[in-house]
């Protein structure tokens, strides 16, 4: 109904009275100046038709309007492809409990109820819930507003309908949260009553792309954003000079921003705006599939949302290989989350590298790639490896005391990633880097080259 049929006196009366006392900080419109779609086909297809509510089924494609004479329509979001349909009442706005299944829900302003309507057949199902008793009206300001709120997106318990009824006053611009059973007619429960604080509460919108609800406000030409319990998120003033009896957003959580369509009340017209902001969440490319995101390699989702191949996280450093659990040398963060920073990994702790160690150590181009640098630790006896991640892993060599500790060298066998261990030239041991264990050992005095025979000769390399 069109508020701005009533004087200006009385709205400001109505106002006056009903306006909360704190004031609201709204922003610039953030989108477009706006186009027309019903003039696209609309007008000439349903000339008579008293735009009120709007909404938008992504499985069906269409836009889904509701005249306050009757009518129905559905059509593309570009205003062509016009269908209609006509039923009796008044219905104000329209909400989509299962998109997809050409079932719609009318709120009616004179008759206080939720009635279901069948695209596929073009009539109403025979289903319908009185809801006026839950929600506070006036004489031409009843129920305006309507949306569905899917299980998981609201703070309440989950319905056996998938979701609730968030059914607007334009009185006072409460929203009624309503549980409909939508199998059967007339079972309805209220479940809260959340206040606005404006009033001329004429359009509502819920969007699980965005996670949410987006509220008209016709006397006062605005558009709030509010989470599904009521909190105010934003608030922006709408171009001046229309009457937005209906809203609905579509989001391209890609772009960073979505289109809005408002219902004009009295006349065929729908607006579309372009270029609304939404909140999105940057995820992070995860080509290597180890659950590590690439900093450098970002797009944008809707909010909670994912995309095939991107990670919320961007922890990843090496995004060639899978190297999830593997402390990175020298990146400053905390890669295997053990509360230490830039460490050593050990076998016990972090395991074998999840990459490397699926590789065959007897390639004698390791060494300078896959492998970069070996060394040992005379007071530890640690042999620390450097992979080509920067990974650093530290296998003990040597455990006989500090006392008898002999002197020790590490050297790579051929370029591999076989390393040979020498004991004072009296003994030896080879290991593999890739995950610490012992492959062959001998003893007697060996020069380093003699050493390296006898290791290309056990290795067969």
């Amino acid at each position: 109904m069109n508020t701005r049929l009533f004087s200006g006196f009385l709205l400001a009366l109505i106002i006056a009275s009903l306006a909360p006392a704190h004031v609201f900080a709204s922003s610039a419109w953030p989108a477009s100046a706006g186009t027309d779609i019903g003039l696209v086909s609309l007008a000439a297809t349903v000339p008579a038709f008293d735009a009120s509510g709007v909404a938008y089924d992504s499985v069906l494609g269409k836009l889904i309007g509701i005249g306050d004479d009757g009518d129905i329509i559905t059509m593309n979001t570009d205003g062509s492809g016009v269908t209609a349909y006509t039923v009796s009442g008044d219905p104000e706005d329209v909400a989509i409990a299962a998109e997809g299944s050409n079932v719609i829900y009318l709120s009616d302003e004179n008759a206080g109820t939720v009635s279901a309507f069948d695209l596929a057949t073009g009539a109403l199902t025979g289903k319908s819930w009185t809801v006026s008793s839950y929600i506070t009206t006036a004489t031409r300001q009843g129920i305006e507003a309507m949306t569905f709120v899917p299980n998981g997106y609201h703070p309440y318990a989950d319905s056996t309908s998938g979701g609730l009824f968030y059914v607007g006053s334009q009185y006072n611009g409460d929203i009624a949260v309503l549980d409909i059973d939508t199998s059967t007619s007339g079972s309805v429960s209220l479940i809260d009553t959340i206040a606005t604080g404006r009033t001329d509460l004429s359009g509502l919108n819920w969007n699980s792309d965005t996670q949410m609800l987006y509220a008209a406000y016709d006397g006062y030409d605005l558009l709030a954003e509010l989470k599904s319990d009521g909190t105010l998120v934003h608030e922006y003033a709408m171009p001046t000079g229309i009457d937005q009896e209906g809203v609905t957003v579509i989001p391209n959580c890609a772009a960073g921003s979505a289109d809005v369509y408002v219902a004009d009340d009295g006349a065929p017209n729908v607006w579309k705006y372009t270029g609304y902001p939404i909140d999105t969440d940057t995820v992070y490319a995860d080509a290597d599939g180890d659950g590590l995101g690439d900093p450098s390699l970002t797009a944008s989702v809707c909010v909670g949302g994912s995309f095939a191949g991107y990670v919320s996280n961007s922890d990843d450093t090496n995004d060639t290989i899978p190297n999830a659990g593997i402390e990175i040398g020298g990146d400053g963060k905390d890669n295997d989350g053990d509360g230490v920073v830039d460490e050593y990994n050990m076998i016990a702790s972090n395991g074998a590298h999840p990459y490397y160690s699926t590789l065959s150590a007897a390639d004698t181009s390791a060494y300078g790639s896959t492998m970069t640098s070996v060394r040992i630790v005379q007071k530890t006896g640690a042999l620390l490896v450097t992979l080509g991640d920067a990974s650093v892993y530290s296998y003990t060599v040597w455990s006989g005391g500090w006392r008898g500790r002999p002197w020790m060298t590490a050297v790579s066998v051929k370029n591999s990633a076989y390393i040979l261990v020498s004991y004072n030239f009296s003994s030896r041991r080879i290991y593999n880097a890739y995950d610490g264990s012992l492959v062959a050992s001998g003893r007697g005095f060996m020069t380093k080259t003699n050493a390296q025979v006898w290791a290309a000769s056990v290795l067969g390399l």
